[in-house]
């Protein structure tokens, strides 16, 4: 069977990271065509420039103190032993808050049950874990990278959280003062030198830029264990052992001097820097111009100096005087003078006076009348004749 230890994944890590380079190639630059050549890259970082223009491989080293115990759950041994621990990461940075880190972390975990009953719980006296290796792949979220205070700053915090595999060889004394050593009969056939367990980290810290290249990161990791067998004791169950690793250590950017590191850049710098910039300025003031310029001529479009609704582009007939009825072209309507019909005078009115018909009548009665008078009298003076 081939042994697995630490310094093997190490390797197995370093040799990754052409795969990683290749895996994490700027988008930028996969987007550009043939026909369209990518812009000389200028000695200073511009918004939108790709990740090409900065550092963004880191490699760390790191030692601290690994305890079997994290600040909240139970423990299976009454007193918990503080132990070396070191540990090495590699990370790629994918942008201004995130990153992807390889951890790997060796080290001792121990403790006792000096202040239990007898000195004895769960049959078991004391342990004595090798840590031979834990090796975890994480996402590292930097949480002060913008600034509107500082133009770089010298102190950011994160915070990160992944997952991996651990391997380890328990040594328990139990409580006859026997001692089983779980070297080299772990596993389902109990041949295999470590005991596997998936394992995940979740961590906080803080880094410290001492230069552009090199920072002092301080942190702590609580790494929660898939199983309950990490102190050789199954105890308390059906909880899950879990360690702690408090450390310190270095990180250097891997790259040339001209490329400043990405962990250290703050957009918000950047793109204040490019508004502030001459040639930059020129351009957005021959802009500005240019748009001025559009917009006095869409203001001429739409004039009407005349006012009779047709704009003066369209109108053939400028100036034409308030009031007037224009056709489509600007120009006046001229409408027919209205024609008067003046009615003939009336026929004059003959208006039949009655009053002269009846006096006619009654003169022609009269007359009757006196004609038969006078025949009468006529008549009455032949009659005395007689």
């Amino acid at each position: 069977m081939k042994k697995v230890n630490f310094y093997s994944l190490i390797a197995l890590g370093l040799l990754s990271l052409p795969a990683a380079k290749s895996f994490g190639q700027d988008s930028t630059a996969r987007a550009a065509t043939p026909t369209t050549p990518m812009p000389a890259m200028s000695s200073a970082p511009k918004v939108f420039g790709g990740r090409a223009q900065y550092t963004t491989w880191n490699i760390g080293i790191n030692a601290g103190v690994l305890a079997p115990i994290i600040p909240f759950g139970s423990n299976d041994f009454t007193n918990r032993e503080y132990n070396l621990g070191y540990g090495i990461s590699i990370r790629k940075q994918l942008g201004h808050a995130f990153g992807l880190q390889l951890d790997g972390t060796s080290g001792k975990l121990s403790g006792s049950n000096v202040d239990a009953v007898g000195g004895v719980k769960y049959g078991t006296r004391a342990f004595d874990t090798r840590l031979a290796y834990s090796a975890t792949l994480s996402g590292v979220v930097n949480v002060a990278t913008v600034d509107f205070i500082r133009r770089k700053n010298s102190v950011n915090f994160f915070v990160s959280a992944g997952g991996g595999l651990a391997g380890y060889a328990p040594k328990v004394t139990l409580a006859s003062n026997q001692v089983v050593d779980f070297n080299g009969i772990s596993g389902p056939n109990h041949d295999r030198k470590y005991v596997r367990e998936l394992v995940i980290p979740v961590g906080v810290g803080v880094k410290f830029r001492l230069t552009d290249k090199v920072a002092f990161n301080l942190g702590y990791t609580a790494t929660f264990v898939d199983g309950d067998n990490l102190d050789g004791t199954k105890g308390g169950f059906p909880t899950k052992d879990k360690f702690s690793y408090g450390y310190g250590g270095f990180e250097f950017a891997l790259g040339g001097k001209s490329k400043p590191n990405l962990d250290w850049v703050n957009p918000a710098a950047m793109l204040y820097d490019e508004l502030k910039d001459s040639t930059l300025r020129i351009t957005v003031d021959s802009l500005k111009g240019k748009v001025s310029g559009v917009e006095t001529s869409i203001s001429n479009l739409k004039k009407d100096t005349d006012g009779d609704g047709v704009r003066d582009d369209l109108d053939k007939c400028p100036g034409t005087p308030a009031g007037t009825v224009v056709d489509g072209s600007g120009c006046a309507i001229v409408f027919p003078a209205p024609v008067v019909v003046v009615p003939p005078p009336p026929a004059p009115i003959i208006i039949v006076k009655k009053a002269v018909v009846r006096k006619k009548t009654h003169h022609r009665y009269h007359s009757k009348m006196s004609h038969k008078t006078t025949k009468k009298r006529t008549s009455a003076k032949k009659s005395v004749k007689k």
